[in-house]
């Protein structure tokens, strides 16, 4: 890199035109303003030749095929100028069979630069991957992730159309091929100028009314219809960073990339909303038509006529308005142009307009107030790196040597006077570095001296960036073609980038995408990010930017967005850990209980100092999750349990206890992330917008549907037995298939489940002779078996914590936590009570074959609201529980069914278990549960509140007055409630029975439930599997918990057990007023919970008389006289 000295200044010198002896043919597939800036582009810096154009329009074929193709006088030949690249994919086959046939032919084409639409990039490049030539296509690779996993894969395919040609495939990355870029990145990785990187801060001013022009008015105004802006536009400065951070160093061995650990992004369409819009403005939606059009800085007739027309550009942006503006303008003068200029500003539409008719083009002439758009205007990427030495000397001692930890911050911003001229510093153990789109200064800590580098301005865009692009990838093309060095050689010479790498940066900012908010494990991403070998549709909006409060997604107004966390990083060393359920936490029967009576009147409440679970933050989010083991790379990573740690929004209300250990060690310190998320809320009737880089629309739904098969559930294709089967049965018969989770109907909404054939069936690795003299009928497969107790003990999911905490507001329960009035343990829910019932423990030590007991497929562990936790339950519990039930009821078996929660509608239990025949309703019209569930977050429930200040007791009793309601309503004495990590089983309303009286009740009616009464479970900690590791004897663990519970609910009860039914009765039967004085350490209610109560359902206490809001409001009648 050759550079000349003078004043403490370094120049770098201009780059010499490169020369071919045999010049690559080019052609241009879309003759926009880049297929033009790269036709420019080849021609200055190569003796390239432009072959021939694709493109639709006539207008832009012709002017780019004269200006440097067939030239301003001639007409196009046939192999020069072509509709799409259809017809030249049609004529080129042609032509090489012509030319196989000894025929006389015109040449090809050697290299490609694909310049079409962002949307169109995966239809173009797939298409003609296959041909042979080499490709370039225009930044960024497509607009959706499973978009470039599809390029990726038609790309490293063999291709077919030149026998099996290796070509060169680069990204249009032009930030790395920039004189300035290059230099700067020669002086920090090769000169190590400032010494080891800590941080960066890059900024990306796109300019004021750039922004306003292409991603308000222009083609990339929406989410839908291309992308975010952050990948639309800076797709290349995150590749930048990756570049200088991520990429090998060039004066390394190792060619392994150092990946970063964590990424979280903040962002939003500040500006450019019709809530901004000046008042002055009034109801005018275009310029051209508006009052204060004068006054209005982002005046479409300032911008286009008076800032560039009436100064004599009619190039860029002018030309984007109207293609012919140019034309006009030179050709019928200055008046003409602007007239037709006034005419094309001047088109707008109205409500009435069809949306398909607006979201096909642009509106130059829009208010930019009134536009449709929807990317964000605003946006913060912070990118963190880890530790991750290599091995590189002999001595066999690994180093870090430029993978220190390290920090980038990315800004892409509008509102600025320069137009994407990047600046930015370095800061360095030795050193700093400012930069900007011109000058490097670079200043020495030691000797206290700046010297400042200026590198040679080539012409052209992106500081020379499209030059340099155009020069280094001919020199590859012409590399292979001449046969000095293999396409992956070239590759990494020339470009400095394989198909790896550029899909590791579009990830990376697909990544970004999805942690708006909070952050992500990038070495986890990408690895969910792999290439597969299956398809999966695209989502529309996949990629959005809404960012959820509660369950469903919600766009929040700009005021909520709060800024990057204010700490650092949270950073863990050794095991995972996650919150531990301690036995000193659970406190057993109370010493002595109260004297007890069948009724209770209610006493007059102090209005005094008591306690409230109100007092909580509506919303609190969580950290997110460590990554999979330390290095994406590293050969023995493997999928551990997140990690998860309070946040610094948590305010001391962090409930972890205590750690759990695993036995699974890593090989190298593994660093928990830190959560610097923020829910916010927005009220209904507020206008909404979008946020670019967030997860509102990349939710767990959507990657359960739409995500690759290794990590979402596969087709289950179940058949039905004819048979009759008995419960308890396995030698007689054993089910033909499991039943998966069944979705309640009435409460889940339905979708289809897309599911794609591999595009590439992969050919068997070893194909062996077959032996005609060999008999294989002596053969026999032998099954392989399991037991039901092996299956329920396997080891479960480990979740990280849920990272968006919420809360229901005040006033739409009907259930309050004072409801529970008693809590006993049940002392015999245990595994010594389900090893002493007869047939149960032979039951589950029987071989079974394993296809019987189906494993469950890999669980995404990073819940990001209650909803996701739902889903792993269901996807692991609840289909091992569904299986076994089937081993030992048969066809005819209990099932536990999901329902998801639907806006608008009554709230419903998570789980409701009962058998398909079933046909009794709850007051409300529900199918009734035999036993009913509930899935809370470890923040807002967990047994170890039980024992903590009686704000946290409240909070407790809370959940389980939410259990407590709905067991009432469906009239079941068993249920459960389930966290990340515990599992409470529950038996509701004391004895079930006359001939069971509970001996300190007094009156007790046989049958009536007593109100509030619970009996709890020991927590079962969901960590707990297998045997016991002293011991060796059976552990309850959460699914054989599950199944023994829906055991004791089964049509015939084992002996000595109660029935499931619990005998409530409608409102009118007031089973309510039979209770037991209430247990001395619960709290009493403030006067504002007792209002609110009385308000919501009509009562207080369950003493109380009917209320009409048990029964339902009637009509008042008019009175007489």
């Amino acid at each position: 890199m050759p550079s000349l000295e003078a004043n403490g200044t370094a120049f770098l010198q201009a780059a010499e035109k490169q020369t071919f002896i045999n010049p690559p043919r080019v052609l241009i597939i879309g003759a926009g303003s880049r297929g033009t800036a790269y036709a420019e582009a080849t021609l200055s810096s190569t003796n390239s030749i432009l072959a021939a154009v694709c493109e639709p329009s006539d207008y832009k074929r012709v002017e780019l095929g004269r200006k440097f193709i067939w030239g301003k006088d001639e007409d196009a030949k046939d192999h020069q100028a072509f509709y799409g690249w259809q017809e030249w994919k049609e004529y080129e086959i042609k032509r090489r069979e012509h030319e196989k046939a000894g025929h006389e032919v015109e040449k090809g084409v050697d290299a490609v630069f694909v310049c079409v639409l962002d949307e169109m990039h995966e239809e173009v490049v797939c298409g003609i991957a296959d041909m042979g030539v080499h490709i370039s296509c225009e930044k960024p690779m497509s607009t959706r992730l499973d978009s470039c996993m599809r390029m990726y894969r038609a790309l490293r395919a063999p291709n077919s159309g030149n026998e099996a040609k290796e070509t060169i495939f680069g990204i249009c990355h032009v930030l790395r091929y920039s004189p300035h870029n290059m230099l700067l990145r020669h002086l920090v990785l090769e000169k190590d100028v400032i010494g080891d990187v800590l941080s960066i801060e890059h900024v990306e001013p796109v300019g004021w009314w750039h922004f306003s022009h292409s991603y308000v008015r222009g083609n990339w105004r929406k989410e839908s219809k291309t992308a975010p802006s952050l990948l639309t536009k800076s797709c290349h400065d995150i590749d930048f960073l990756m570049w200088m951070l991520c990429s090998p160093r060039p004066d390394t061995k190792n060619a392994t990339p150092h990946l970063p650990s964590y990424i979280t992004s903040t962002g939003s369409r500040k500006f450019f909303r019709k809530e901004r819009k000046p008042k002055a403005a009034g109801s005018a939606t275009n310029c051209l038509s508006c009052v204060f059009e004068p006054e209005c800085d982002y005046s479409a007739k300032k911008i286009y006529l008076e800032r560039h027309l009436n100064n004599g550009n009619a190039d860029w942006p002018v030309k984007i308005v109207n293609p012919e503006i140019e034309d006009i303008y030179k050709t019928t003068g200055k008046e003409a142009a602007e007239k037709q200029l006034l005419n094309d500003l001047a088109e707008d539409y109205s409500v009435d307009t069809p949306i398909s008719e607006v979201e096909q083009r642009p509106w130059f002439g829009r208010c930019v107030w009134e536009s449709d758009n929807d990317v964000c205007d605003d946006q913060m990427v912070t990118i963190t790196w880890d530790d991750d030495p290599i091995v590189e000397d002999d001595d066999g001692l690994p180093i870090l040597h430029g993978r220190g930890a390290k920090t980038a911050q990315f800004h892409m911003v509008a509102f600025t006077e320069k137009q994407c001229e990047r600046r930015g510093r370095i800061y360095g153990t030795k050193g700093e570095i400012e930069y900007d789109s011109i000058n490097i200064k670079v200043h020495n800590f030691s000797t206290g001296q700046t010297k400042t580098h200026s590198p040679h301005l080539a012409g052209g865009g992106h500081g020379g960036g499209d030059e340099g692009l155009a020069r280094q990838f001919l020199m590859a093309v012409n590399a292979v073609d001449s046969g000095a060095m293999p396409a992956s050689e070239a590759q990494r010479q020339y470009l400095g980038c394989d198909l790896d790498e550029a899909f590791r940066s579009h990830a990376m900012v697909f990544a970004v995408l999805h942690s708006s908010g909070s952050f992500t494990s990038f070495i986890m991403y990408s690895r969910q990010t792999t290439p597969p070998t299956a398809s999966f549709n695209y989502v529309p909006g996949s990629v959005g930017s809404d960012v959820t409060y509660y369950s469903q997604a919600s766009s929040p107004e700009p005021q909520f967005a709060g800024p990057t966390p204010p700490r650092s990083p949270v950073r863990q060393y050794g095991p995972v850990l996650l919150p531990k359920v301690r036995m000193q936490d659970q406190i057993a029967e109370p010493t002595s209980g109260p004297i007890r009576h069948r009724r209770t009147t209610s006493t007059s409440s102090s209005i005094g100092y008591a306690y409230s679970p109100y007092s909580r933050p509506a919303s609190m989010v969580r950290r997110g999750s460590s990554p999979f083991n330390h290095n994406m790379h590293n050969a023995h990573s493997t999928m551990t349990s997140p990690v998860s740690t309070a946040s610094s929004y948590d305010f001391n209300l962090s409930t972890l206890n205590s750690p759990i250990t695993f036995p699974q060690q890593p090989e190298l310190p593994r660093r928990s992330s830190y959560v610097g998320s923020h829910s916010r809320s927005t009220s209904a009737n507020r206008a909404r917008h979008a946020r670019a880089g967030s997860a509102g629309s990349v939710d767990e739904q959507v990657i359960s549907r739409y995500g690759f098969p290794t990590y979402r559930n596969m087709p289950s294709y179940v058949t039905a037995s004819s048979a009759p089967q008995s419960n308890l049965s396995l030698v007689t018969s054993l089910p033909s298939s499991y039943s998966s989770v069944q979705d309640m109907p009435s409460f889940t909404s339905t979708c289809t489940q897309d599911f794609v054939v591999p595009e590439f069936e992969a050919a068997p690795a070893v194909q062996y002779p077959s032996f005609t003299d060999v008999s294989f009928d002596g053969f026999q497969q032998v099954p392989a078996t399991s037991s039901l107790v092996e299956y329920l003990s396997s080891t479960n999911p480990s979740p990280s914590l849920v990272r968006r905490v919420t809360s229901a507001p005040r006033g739409i329960n009907n259930h309050f936590w004072w409801d529970i009035r008693n809590l006993r343990s049940w002392e015999d829910f245990n595994i010594t009570t389900i090893k002493s019932i007869p047939s149960v423990l032979p039951l589950l030590e029987v071989p079974v074959p394993a296809n019987y007991l189906p494993q469950p497929c890999r669980q995404n562990l990073q819940p990001e609201n209650e909803s996701a936790l739902q889903d792993i339950c269901t996807n692991y519990y609840a289909n091992k529980v569904n299986a076994v039930l089937k081993v030992a009821q048969g066809n005819s078996h209990m099932v536990m069914r999901a329902i998801k929660p639907v806006a608008g509608q009554r709230q419903q239990p998570e789980f409701v278990s009962n058998y398909p025949s079933d046909y009794e309703k709850t007051l409300f019209g529900d199918s009734r549960g035999r036993v009913v569930g509930l899935v809370k977050c470890y923040d807002q429930w967990n047994t170890g509140m039980r024992s903590e200040s009686p704000p946290k007791q409240v909070l407790y009793l809370q959940g389980l007055a939410h259990l407590h309601r709905v067991m009432r309503e469906h009239g079941c004495r068993y249920g459960f409630i389930m966290t990340e990590i515990e599992l409470l089983c529950v038996r509701c309303g004391g004895p079930s029975s006359f001939s069971t009286p509970d001996p300190t009740t007094v009156n007790a009616q046989a049958g009536v439930p007593i109100y509030g009464y619970l009996e709890t479970s020991a927590p079962i900690r969901l960590s707990t599997s297998g045997s016991h590791p002293e011991t060796g004897d059976i552990q309850l663990t959460a699914a054989l918990a599950l199944w023994y519970l829906h055991m004791l609910a089964k049509e015939n009860p084992f002996e000595g057990m109660g029935t499931w039914r619990m005998d409530v009765g409608g409102p009118a039967a007031l089973t309510r007023q039979n209770f037991l004085e209430k247990d001395t350490w619960i709290p009493k209610p403030q006067l504002g919970e007792k209002r609110e109560a009385k308000r919501v359902r009509g009562w207080v206490f369950p003493d109380e008389p009917l209320s009409k809001r048990e029964c339902g409001k009637g009509k008042r009648g008019k009175s007489i006289g």
